[in-house]
């Protein structure tokens, strides 16, 4: 266990559904706000697309009853972000995945319970890219991810069944130790820790910690 103080975009918009008047009977139209200059063209939210010169394209009409958000069902009459769980609101895109950066802290098991109620994993690590971008983001504050040494003889997996592999992991020098905390167990379960800059420690599963929820929108 260490010991130390513990260009993406967000979606603050929300399209509401209104009554049509673009021709298309009994079909709902989008009532649009501008999104932000710096928004990437091409780039799905939800069941709209940004127009390619950077607007929005009023005339295509949502779908009347279920559709998709952030490939979970939805309605017409309600907004995204209720169908989603809130992963329209407060996550970040990067690279064909959304993040979820707590601003709570929960036990690691807590932490994945959590992520799992909206149809997420506690992150795994699979690139130094990846890696980098956590990094960045995390500012040097410590976040659990979906790493824990549950398989046989204490052998390290990904929670979301991402491959782990000892060749391809960032922990901190030294790292993992599983420190023994006697009556609550040893560390089992790994975080990003301000120490080397975003590299992982390993820490007992039973403390609180801010965590890292991931989904790949490419997924079911």
């Amino acid at each position: 266990m260490l010991r130390a103080g513990a260009g993406s975009w967000l979606i603050p918009f929300l399209p509401q559904p209104s009554a049509s008047s673009a021709g298309v009977p009994g079909v709902a139209q989008p009532r649009l706000r501008a999104p932000p200059a710096s928004l990437p063209q091409r780039r799905r939210l939800g069941p709209l697309w940004p127009h390619p010169a950077g607007r929005w394209a009023p005339s295509w009409p949502w779908a009347r009853g279920w559709s998709w958000c952030w490939g979970l069902p939805w309605q017409s009459s309600s907004p995204c972000v209720s169908a989603a769980g809130g992963l329209s609101l407060g996550w970040r895109y990067h690279r064909g995945k959304i993040y979820y950066f707590s601003g709570e802290q929960k036990p690691w098991g807590d932490a994945e319970a959590a992520c799992r109620s909206t149809r997420s994993h506690l992150t795994s690590v699979t690139s130094p890219e990846e890696q980098d971008y956590l990094a960045q983001e995390t500012r040097g504050k410590s976040f659990w991810i979906g790493l824990a040494a549950t398989g046989p003889g204490g052998s390290w997996r990904w929670v979301d069944g991402a491959a782990y592999s000892q060749a391809q992991s960032f922990w901190a020098p030294g790292q993992p130790d599983s420190t023994d905390y006697g009556p609550w167990g040893r560390e089992n379960c790994a975080q990003i820790h301000p120490v080397g800059n975003g590299l992982w420690n390993d820490h007992n599963c039973n403390f609180s910690f801010p965590w890292i929820c991931k989904r790949d929108l490419s997924g079911p």
